[in-house]
């Protein structure tokens, strides 16, 4: 058992993550020197409240020390949304935890042995259903970092299915991103927007549903297209090299088999399932 469960990072990536996230930080901290703020005076007009647009008025702002702009991230946990991003951090690690768990009891790998044997031959619609769950998440729920323990389950598929780690990235992250952007009902988007701008709360859905549609035929068209490259010549894959060991992993697993034997484990995926879906209705 010296094989270490769950994804690991490089040195390499983690400092790089960390100067990209201490960059965006200085460059927020400098925004809030160069650009100026200001506020605008609200009226109600039949009984909703109304911006008056030429009662702009430029104010004082508050200029935190350059050492708050570091502290910010710890500073957050205790503030009026605490509650909210503690909630995350604790479902990313919990939901993590889990997989861990079941990639070690190999119930992934016998889920993902009945999927790719149920979808082997129409894997591409797989593919479109896939991308509308998790655009649909992102559009109607804001989901977006509480799908980041699902992304080794997606890319762990498209070796399976024959394709590399980009299309389960896009199946996934990409997906979910999409949807994020073409907002339907999304409360962090559309929600905080309208409630500023004094409009009923998710009005005009319907002129958002065409925009969606649209924007997931593009992401199925691409996403359709790179997979089929990938199909005729794996080595056309942009990321052949690097996928090799992951590839032959996936390649050797006994798929009948792992189908076969995945009655009993049933009840251990249905438990995950509520475990999973409990914890996304109480965010």
């Amino acid at each position: 058992m010296d094989e270490k469960a769950g994804a690991q990072i490089s040195k390499k990536a983690f400092i790089q993550s960390a100067l990209i996230i201490l960059l965006l930080m200085l460059v927020a901290g400098i925004l809030t020197r160069v650009l100026p703020t200001g506020s605008y005076e609200r009226t109600l007009v039949d009984g909703r409240e109304v911006i008056n647009p030429d009662s702009y008025q430029v104010t004082t702002g508050v200029n935190y020390p350059i050492w708050r702009w570091l502290t910010a991230p710890v500073e957050v946990l205790g503030g009026p949304d605490a509650l909210v991003i503690i909630t995350i951090i604790v479902f990313i690690l919990l939901v993590s935890a889990a997989f861990a768990v079941l990639d070690k009891c190999g119930i992934l790998k016998s889920v993902l042995a009945r999927i790719v044997k149920t979808f082997g031959k129409q894997k591409y619609l797989l593919l479109v259903v896939i991308c509308l769950f998790f655009m649909s998440l992102g559009s109607f729920l804001g989901l977006f970092e509480e799908i980041v323990p699902l992304v080794p389950l997606m890319i762990a598929l498209s070796y399976s299915l024959g394709w590399d780690a980009l299309v389960g990235l896009g199946m996934s992250i990409l997906a979910t991103n999409m949807g994020f952007s073409a907002a339907i009902t999304n409360p962090f988007t559309i929600g905080v927007a309208q409630k500023l701008a004094g409009l009923p709360a998710f009005s005009g859905w319907a002129f958002r549903i065409p925009i969606f549609i649209a924007v997931y035929i593009v992401l199925i068209w691409f996403l359709i297209s790179y997979a089929k490259k990938i199909d005729r010549n794996p080595e056309a894959s942009y990321i052949f090299n690097e996928d090799q060991a992951e590839r032959k992993r996936f390649a050797k697993l006994d798929l009948d088999g792992m189908a076969a034997g995945g009655g009993r484990l049933g009840l251990a995926g249905l438990t995950f399932g509520i475990f999973v879906i409990l914890i996304i209705l109480t965010l």
